[in-house]
């Protein structure tokens, strides 16, 4: 669960929205000194061009989802379908693997647009 709200404060600070401060734990980077990619599941609930249009749904499933709740510049995740540009913003479920995402997802009553592993490109 820890990599899991990791992984959302990477994904806030990425979106350029404040989140916790990120852990003094192991940096995320190679031995070469580029960012490492982290592989996770995702289930997106909603892609809008502005994040703003989010912020009812971010704030209505915060207390059922916690961390593993994100939003995400597409940009930051690598792997979604081809339709969802990069100019777009993400809503959705992130897990470490794809049982994990289907517990988080039966917490809501929603259906997701779609689920994809997918890799984490931006850090905080």
């Amino acid at each position: 669960m820890l990599a899991i709200a990791s992984l959302s404060v990477a994904l806030t600070a990425c979106a350029g929205e404040t989140g916790p401060p990120a852990s003094s734990g192991p940096s995320s980077t190679s031995t070469f000194g580029a960012p490492a990619t982290t592989s996770s599941w995702l289930a997106a609930l909603r892609v809008e061009p502005e994040p703003d249009a989010l912020d009812e749904d971010t704030k209505a499933l915060t207390g059922v989802l916690g961390g593993a709740l994100v939003v995400s510049p597409a940009s930051c995740l690598g792997g979604l379908p081809p339709d969802v540009g990069a100019s777009t913003y993400v809503l959705g479920v992130i897990a470490p693997d794809r049982a994990t995402l289907d517990e988080l997802l039966a917490r809501t009553d929603l259906e997701p647009l779609f689920r994809v592993k997918v890799q984490v490109l931006c850090t905080d």
